[in-house]
């Protein structure tokens, strides 16, 4: 028996079903999301709707590869500006490390904004979520028939309609 292999990736999978294609796909690599409807679309379907039925997207803008290529950019240029010599040229220093910065930094927030975007979209759904239970709750207990402890009959209030004790 071979044991199951673990692959750790840089961001938990978020698998959705596409509500135009039924194709499945992660939603950390990109596609729409309706909030209205709660229903997510991927990035094919997406690009073919538009309006508000679309949905706001969501997702990296860049792909793994781009990213890997700016950070590895990012971090070579950082690694020249430091020269051992100990003949500086400021002027190339700060060139080199503003432009390693930059690249670097064009890597990052985008992987950083998908995070933060899955973030308050699990936090807005689990809200709604929790809203919609409190308010089925309070229409199901509001309305449901009670039984009087005291003359055993039955009623929709909070006090009994025929000896005045209080409802269970």
């Amino acid at each position: 028996m071979i044991p199951e292999r673990r692959v750790f990736t840089m961001a938990q999978k978020h698998i959705v079903t596409c509500r135009a294609c039924g194709n499945q796909f992660d939603t950390f690599r990109g596609g729409y999301y309706n909030s209205n409807a709660r229903l997510y679309t991927c990035r094919r379907c997406g690009r073919r709707m538009d309006g508000p039925a679309r949905g706001i997207r969501i997702g990296m803008r860049q792909t793994v590869v781009g990213m890997v290529l700016k950070l590895l950019f990012g971090a070579l240029f950082l690694a020249v500006s430091c020269d051992t010599s100990g003949d500086w040229d400021w002027a190339y220093f700060f060139i080199c490390v503003i432009f390693g910065g930059a690249l670097i930094l064009w890597a990052v927030l985008p992987w950083v904004k998908a995070r933060q975007e899955q973030a308050a979209l699990f936090l807005q759904d689990s809200e709604n979520q929790a809203i919609e239970a409190v308010e089925k709750k309070k229409a199901a207990s509001s309305y449901a028939p009670r039984v009087c402890p005291g003359c055993g009959a039955t009623g929709t209030g909070k006090v009994c309609e025929y000896c005045g004790t209080r409802l269970r």
